[in-house]
């Protein structure tokens, strides 16, 4: 069956056109009420029809606006069980609407090129052909084998459920509607297939009371074993806990008593110097010293007791040191030399390589002439030394040597002054749309689409792609088709909406 699709100012349009002659063989009447039925009411599961004549053919016009193919979502994400419930469910409520209005089941087109989702809610609405007939049940069956090909594998709900239908639908007049009901099942028990009958499943009554009474037996017994556990997990707290207080306790003890011998040494150092200030201030008062004399000792004195108190200060800044050492364990002594160790292994070598030379030159100096060319060659030796270690240092590597050809990445460049961003193309498929969970490239304009359109890689070439958009997708200022594919050059302009962009090299 042949696809074309169409666009207006607001909608989206899939136009199916049947290619045998088998597959138009209703009469005008039936399908006169048909579409009669499909026009004059929004029927829940499958799309709105529109009949048109152009050319004295008839054709029909499907929305699909904000919709997705089955086939197009199978491409990128595999089928889980949710998803396949959903669409069974969906094809159950079609086929009881059908019976309400009097349709005719074979008309209904299983192909996935044909069945629309959407994207969020994943409810899916099929395509109600009046031109077309074929058996339910065929079309059924190529449906569930297609499913079979596109579930996610490591879904076990889902493997399960698509292989009893295709077991199921292997018979000559199977119940479409039944299996549409029936719920997913599944094994969790690892002997239990799917299929077995529910006899050979079924315990025995004495055995089902055996396994509860051992049940039964084996909680007392954990039960018991994790109030053992918890009573001896308290009693360690509390053991901890009384020999923390007691260590605490005196703690406070020895530093209330530190506290109370350094605040009575300070009150006697107080009222030494406020006798010895009293004394002098009386010698000179009565003229055993002059005035002179009393400001020196007193200077003396007031000296002697700053450097005894600041002493103390030290002395007790170190102590709190030393504990936190003990605490922590951190080294506060600072480090020898703050370089980086490459330079210190270097100087170190430098070091030797002078303490040698000045050895061999002392000890030649002893010797005659000798001596005299063997310390030449020494110097000269320490001077190529230290010119090699200055052209090391001084050297710098080149990153790309041309060896190898860079290849350019096409770059979609933003031609919205504010915003100054790039996009680089390296994978091979990227989705655009505002739906942060699917889509590659979030754009979150309003006009956006939830899936908008797709950037493909087919070969070395880059191919845009407009997946069913309300706004549309341009380039070079022509809209796209439907699923309409146009490679991607440099200096095009392609614009999702309108948020514009241009593609550049990179």
């Amino acid at each position: 069956m042949k696809i074309r699709f169409e666009h207006d100012i607001s909608h989206n349009y899939m136009i199916p056109e049947p290619e045998n002659e088998e597959e138009n063989l209703s009469e005008e009447s039936e399908m006169d009420y048909e579409v009669h039925m499909l026009e004059e009411n929004q029927i829940r599961g499958f799309m709105r029809c529109i009949r048109k004549r152009i050319n004295g053919e008839t054709q029909y016009y499907y929305e699909i606006t904000s919709k997705h193919s089955l086939a197009q979502i199978c491409e990128t994400d595999a089928l889980r069980c949710g998803d396949i419930q959903k669409i069974l469910g969906c094809l159950h409520g079609a086929m009881q609407q059908m019976e309400q209005y009097l349709l005719d089941g074979n008309k209904m087109v299983l192909d996935p090129m044909l069945i629309y989702l959407d994207i969020e809610s994943r409810d899916a609405e099929f395509c109600y052909l009046p031109s077309y007939k074929k058996n339910i049940q065929e079309s059924f069956r190529s449906f569930a084998s297609y499913l079979l090909y596109h579930l996610n594998q490591a879904d076990t709900e889902a493997v399960l459920r698509v292989y009893e239908i295709n077991r199921k639908v292997q018979e000559k007049n199977y119940a479409l509607l039944e299996i549409l009901q029936e719920e997913p099942e599944t094994s969790e028990e690892p002997g239990k297939t799917v299929g077995q009958s529910p006899d050979r499943e079924r315990k025995k009554p004495v055995d089902v009371q055996t396994d509860f009474l051992a049940e039964d037996k084996n909680a007392e017994l954990r039960t018991e074993k994790d109030k053992k556990e918890s009573k001896s997990e308290w009693k360690r707290e509390t053991k901890k806990k009384q020999t923390q207080k007691e260590k605490n306790q005196k703690t406070k003890k020895i530093e209330t008593r530190k506290e109370h011998s350094e605040r009575k040494m300070q009150m006697l150092t107080g009222m030494v110097y406020l006798v010895v200030m009293g004394i002098t201030g009386i010698a000179a008062w009565m003229d055993f010293l002059t005035v002179t004399q009393a400001g020196g000792i007193t200077f003396l004195i007031t000296a002697a007791l700053a450097y005894v108190l600041s002493w103390e200060k030290a002395r007790e800044k170190n102590n709190g040191r030393e504990k936190k050492k003990k605490e922590t364990g951190i080294r506060w002594e600072l480090p020898e030399s703050e370089e980086e160790p490459w330079l210190m292994k270097d100087r170190n070598e430098n070091a030797e390589i002078h303490q040698t030379d000045e050895r061999k030159q002392n000890t030649e100096a002893v010797s005659g002439g000798k001596s005299m060319q063997k310390m030449a060659k020494v110097q000269t030796n320490s001077q190529n030394l230290s010119q090699q270690e200055e052209e090391n240092v001084g050297a710098t590597t080149l990153l790309w040597k041309g060896e190898e050809e860079y290849e350019p990445h096409l770059t979609l460049i933003s031609m919205n002054p504010r915003e100054r961003n790039s996009i680089v193309l390296v994978k091979d498929s990227y989705l655009i749309g505002k739906l942060k969970t699917k889509a590659d490239i979030c754009l979150e304009e309003e006009e956006i689409s939830r899936i908008h359109a797709k950037i493909q890689k087919e070969g070395e070439e880059y191919y845009l792609c407009d997946m069913n958009s309300t706004n549309g997708t341009f380039i070079n200022g022509r809209r796209l088709g439907v699923n309409e594919k146009v490679p991607l050059h440099v200096s095009d302009e392609i614009a999702f909406a309108r948020t514009e962009y241009y593609i550049g090299n990179c």
